[in-house]
């Protein structure tokens, strides 16, 4: 009885182990250049001139983003994207099916000023 228990939570384990991968596999690999931009004008504000409007949305509620190639991407974490508001960024990190980007890195494209 204990040898059929544990081949089951063995065969359970095993699926689960398996499953897991396959429900992730939605998320894909990207680099991109943009700009840390605000929900409320992703596009407008996506410049170095946009940086006290951002800051201002972003006191007020509005969730940071990221602006690249005319698409706006959520961000999983704001907190790695804060502070390069004002600034061409690189990122590199993965996209979800549901077009969340969480950052794995982010550096300037210029030298701060």
């Amino acid at each position: 009885m204990k040898r059929n228990a544990i081949a089951m939570i063995a065969v359970v384990a095993l699926v689960a182990a398996l499953a897991v991968p396959a429900l992730a596999g939605g998320a894909k690999d990207v680099k991109l250049v943009g700009w840390v931009s605000d929900s409320c004008c992703p596009a407008k504000n996506a410049n170095a001139e946009g940086k006290s409007c951002i800051m201002e949305c972003h006191k007020n509620g509005s969730a940071l983003v990221f602006f690249s190639d005319g698409k706006t991407y959520k961000l999983a974490d704001e907190k790695a994207a804060l502070g390069h508001i004002g600034y061409e960024v690189v990122v590199t990190g993965t996209v979800s099916e549901d077009g969340t980007l969480k950052i794995a890195s982010i550096e300037p494209t210029k030298k701060k000023a």
